[in-house]
C-alpha cells in the first residue's frame, strides 16, 4: 500500500505543470473588506447539568443473599404446556402425535427436577444445567422420532 501511495504521488507531481506566476514577486494588493465570522452560541451541557450520584448498593448483603437463598426461591412452580393436537390416520402421524403428547410431560418432569434440585444447598446452583442437557437430548430424540416417522 505504501508503494502504491508513493507511486501515485510521484505521478501526480510529474504531470502537474509548474508555472511561475509573474505577479508572485509583486506585493499582494491590500483589500479593505473585512471578513467577520459569526457562530451560533454554544451551550455546554456538561457544565450546566448537575452531577447525579447514585447510592452504592450494599454489595456484601447482596452477595450473601445470592449465596444463601436457593435459586428456586424466586422461580414459579413449573406447569406442563401442550401444543395443539392435529389428528391423522397413518402410522407416521400416530408416532408424531404420540411423541407430541408425551414430550410436554417429559419436559415438565425435567423442569420439576430442576426446580427441586434448585432447593438443595450448593448443588442448587447446577439446577439450570439439567434443562440445558434436556434441551440437547430432546432435540436429538425429536430428530430421531420424526425421521423414523417420515
Amino acid at each position: 500500500m505504501t508503494t502504491g501511495v508513493a507511486l501515485i504521488t510521484a505521478v501526480a507531481l510529474t504531470f502537474v505543470p509548474s508555472v511561475k506566476d509573474p505577479q508572485e514577486s509583486a506585493p499582494p494588493a491590500q483589500t479593505t473588506s473585512a471578513v467577520r465570522v459569526a457562530t451560533a452560541p454554544i451551550q455546554l451541557t456538561a457544565a450546566v447539568q448537575p452531577l447525579v450520584t447514585t447510592p452504592l448498593p450494599n454489595l456484601l448483603v447482596e452477595w450473601v443473599d445470592r449465596i444463601v437463598v436457593p435459586p428456586s426461591a424466586s422461580a414459579p412452580f413449573p406447569t406442563p404446556q401442550f401444543p395443539p393436537v392435529v389428528g391423522g390416520t397413518s402410522v407416521s402421524s400416530f408416532i408424531k402425535n404420540t411423541y407430541n403428547a408425551i414430550e410436554p410431560w417429559v419436559q415438565w418432569g425435567f423442569e420439576l427436577v430442576a426446580y427441586g434440585v434448585g432447593w438443595v444447598p450448593y448443588v442448587g446452583w447446577l439446577a439450570p444445567q439439567i434443562m440445558i442437557f434436556y434441551n440437547l437430548g430432546e432435540r436429538i430424540v425429536r430428530s430421531i422420532t420424526f425421521n423414523v416417522a417420515d
